[in-house]
């Protein structure tokens, strides 16, 4: 005989509970050597020790436990010192990846970061705030996509406002908000590297300034159907990065700033599809932890089945399928999906959906 749902629930509830407790202690104490097993980059947000220190941030405010500040200093130290190496961003993988203005693999991640722990200050120093400004409001060749460019860093700066209430980065996001419905479009791709990550990341920014989405902007939004966007990379349908999940954040967003049904049944039919799809690995980026974010971001506006419950399988697999550190490649984002499952309030995949 099966346990009840809710037995099964309590059960995975305690253990991650214990999971994220060993972490945060492991998180303490770990030297920064640790971080120089793993191939880099050392420093960024996606998969160095700017991501350790943001997750500890993360886990510090929505658990209300401010002595996890102190780790999330001293991963922020370490990030500092592995950005003076060209490893602290740089790899053979990411090459050729722009990242001056990238918050996920670039320096505006680690001022990010700067900024967030800054304010939990009794006086703030606001240097990271005057660096992150400077580092976002660049123009030049800056991309439009979420990962190595202005959406991404769109969304940084509203995040950084919710957080912090700074006037200097609502600034920011008007700016680059303008500069976006200006560009022109991008191809589709997936949230990572294409339109559906500026689309959402504008959607966000109507969101926040409390003004409904010009007409223009609903009726060009991106509903590939599910086999096309499956067919694009079929390796990664099922990630957040290129896949599924990405499209339904978007059409999420899109219920959730017009009302129209036919944009949360798209999401719920893509949810649907995405079950049948196999899972590679356990990231908020590539994998099992980027679907449990697009399943909580659905349950946001759907309750016709229990999404937090699946969401609940997918955290617990991911976190047996992740090793390394950062929040979009590494353990430390699934660790703050964990949080984010167990703990009260709206859950909201970190530094993606502001």
């Amino acid at each position: 005989m099966p346990l009840p749902r809710h037995k099964l629930r309590s059960d995975r509830t305690d253990l991650l509970t214990e999971l994220i407790d060993g972490w945060v202690s492991l998180a303490q104490l770990t030297p920064f050597r640790d971080l120089q097993e793993q191939a880099p980059p050392w420093a960024s947000i996606s998969q160095g020790a700017a991501g350790n220190a943001y997750a500890l941030w993360h886990i510090a405010k929505r658990r209300s436990q401010p002595s996890v500040l102190v780790g999330a200093q001293r991963w922020w130290r370490f990030a500092v010192r592995a950005a003076e190496r060209r490893s602290g961003f740089r790899s053979a993988a990411f090459n050729r990846i722009p990242i001056t203005a990238s918050v996920p693999f670039g320096r505006p991640g680690l001022h990010v970061v700067e900024t967030l722990l800054d304010h939990e200050r009794a006086k703030p120093t606001r240097s990271g705030l005057t660096k992150l400004a400077a580092s976002l409001r660049r123009k030049a060749t800056t991309p439009s996509e979420f990962m190595a460019g202005q959406a991404g860093g769109l969304t940084a700066a509203l995040h950084v406002a919710r957080w912090t209430d700074a006037p200097e980065m609502r600034e920011v996001a008007d700016t680059l908000a303008g500069r976006l419905l200006d560009a022109p479009a991008m191809p589709v791709n997936g949230f990572a590297h294409g339109q559906v990550g500026v689309q959402h990341a504008l959607l966000t920014w109507f969101e926040h300034t409390r003004t409904p989405p010009p007409a223009n902007l609903v009726a060009q939004l991106v509903s590939p159907t599910d086999a096309e966007i499956i067919a694009r990379v079929p390796t990664l349908a099922g990630s957040w990065c290129n896949g599924l999940p990405g499209f339904v954040m978007l059409w999420v967003k899109a219920y959730e700033l017009t009302g129209d049904p036919a944009w949360r049944d798209r999401a719920r039919e893509a949810v649907h599809t995405l079950a049948t799809l196999p899972s590679t690995s356990g990231s908020l980026c590539c994998g099992a932890g980027g679907h449990a974010y697009a399943l909580l971001a659905l349950a946001r506006i759907d309750a016709s089945e229990d999404w937090h419950s699946t969401a609940l399988t997918l955290c617990t697999r991911g976190l047996s399928q992740v090793a390394d550190h950062g929040v979009f490649r590494g353990l430390p984002g699934l660790v703050c999906l964990a949080v984010d499952l167990i703990t009260p309030g709206t859950p909201r995949f970190p530094l993606v959906e502001a």
